[in-house]
């Protein structure tokens, strides 16, 4: 089990639009020892979630770090659209983010040393996936 300072169980905050790949990388998670936060990112029809708001996402702030859908930032041309705002939000608040990606991006096009990018374009592997996790664990602790 991956325990913080306190000795309570790590939580993941896993934010992807597809719940067959949310099932699936929170079960990696879960068999690693996190525990796991499923969110489906920001909803359509106009509605956003609180963190894109600027408000306290309670989520969020249970989370110790973050994996996030690259396909909810991919349009991250435009500073203001709906992904790039949430991935400010989650490194405003200090947490670590995993992004995973479905083409190659470097993690330097982020300029932040709190973001691992993680390809997922050839299939995403168990051991790559829980290898960019503890990454940003051991970048965390540094």
């Amino acid at each position: 089990m991956d325990t913080t300072a306190s000795g309570r169980e790590r939580q993941v905050l896993l934010v992807d639009p597809d719940p067959s790949r949310r099932d699936e990388l929170g079960a990696w998670l879960e068999d690693a020892g996190f525990g796991v936060i499923e969110c489906p990112g920001p909803p359509g029809a106009g509605m956003v979630c609180l963190g894109q708001r600027g408000k306290a996402c309670g989520l969020v702030d249970f989370a110790d770090l973050l994996v996030l859908d690259l396909s909810l930032v991919s349009d991250a041309v435009n500073e203001r659209t709906a992904g790039r705002r949430l991935l400010r939000y989650y490194l405003g608040n200090g947490k670590p983010v995993v992004l995973v990606s479905g083409r190659h991006h470097s993690a330097g096009e982020y300029r932040d040393e709190q973001v691992a990018v993680i390809e997922a374009d050839g299939g995403l592997t168990r051991d790559a996936f829980l290898k960019a996790i503890k990454q940003v664990e051991a970048d965390e602790d540094r």
